[in-house]
């Protein structure tokens, strides 16, 4: 039997959806925690009402990932926190089907920085995206996971079944072993991290505050048309010296077009 290169069990969501997910369940919890509020209910329990419902849910929506590394492909078996909701996955990524990758780190509230990976594969599209855990056995599967990775995209990685030196061949560029013999997608990226103002929600907060600018804008200029009187001195000053390049500022950094390297 194959013995994987590294192997890691994570908590893990699918791709995607963590950010609608936190947003739905923020949504249901305050209408529940609005709800007991109008029926009088004590404080503690709408509270914990509130965090309950918001904590249920995504907890619902949560895998136990295992994923298994090999010299060809990456195996995936996702198990439900709660079978009633989500139903058990399995899937198989080949490496050869690698367009890019992101490896990087994410401020966490529990411990400082957190690791994560993302990798991205075609044929079809999919993303598998996990990070490293709150204990030491976590991180330390995650740093011999993302090792390994590397060292396999590197073409150095020495099978743990035999313990024979993996022979590359030149062109086109593979990774020949007693198992497995991978042609890789040429080249495969490393993807750098988006920043916030490449993301969509700086995108639409850009659009916010132009609303808001060109609407106080047009009070200064035609107050009689909205039937108020004219911005006193203070407030035209922050209209023109903290506003407006504020707004321009935004709109500068969001939408301008990125260079090409």
């Amino acid at each position: 039997m194959e013995n994987p290169n590294a192997y890691i069990k994570v908590n893990y969501m699918e791709p995607g959806m963590m950010v609608g997910v936190v947003f739905g369940a923020t949504f249901i919890g305050m209408g529940a925690m609005f709800t007991l509020i109008i029926l009088g209910a004590p404080v503690w329990l709408t509270v914990a009402v509130f965090v309950g419902v918001i904590s249920l849910i995504i907890f619902s929506l949560l895998y136990t990932g295992e994923f298994w590394l090999y010299n060809d492909r990456l195996e995936q078996k996702l198990t439900p926190k709660l079978p009633l909701v989500l139903k058990p996955k399995q899937a198989v990524f080949y490496w050869r089907d690698l367009e890019s990758y992101l490896l990087d780190s994410e401020l966490s509230r529990n411990r400082g920085e957190r690791k994560y990976i993302k990798l991205y594969f075609i044929n079809p599209p999919r993303t598998v995206a996990f990070n490293e855990g709150n204990d030491a056995e976590s991180r330390e599967q995650f740093a011999a996971f993302a090792d390994k990775f590397i060292a396999l995209l590197e073409t150095k990685e020495t099978s743990s079944g035999d313990q024979s030196v993996n022979t590359i061949d030149e062109s086109p560029k593979t990774i020949e072993n007693t198992t497995a013999s991978v042609e890789f997608v040429k080249p495969i990226k490393a993807r750098e991290r988006k920043g916030f103002y490449d993301t969509i929600w700086a995108k639409l907060l850009t659009i916010v505050f132009l609303v808001c600018t060109a609407t106080i804008t047009a009070l200064y200029f035609f107050p009689e048309a909205f039937g108020i009187s004219s911005l006193s001195g203070r407030n035209s000053w922050r209209l023109w010296a903290v506003l407006i390049p504020g707004t321009l500022y935004m709109v500068g950094r969001t939408f301008r077009a990125k260079k090409k390297p």
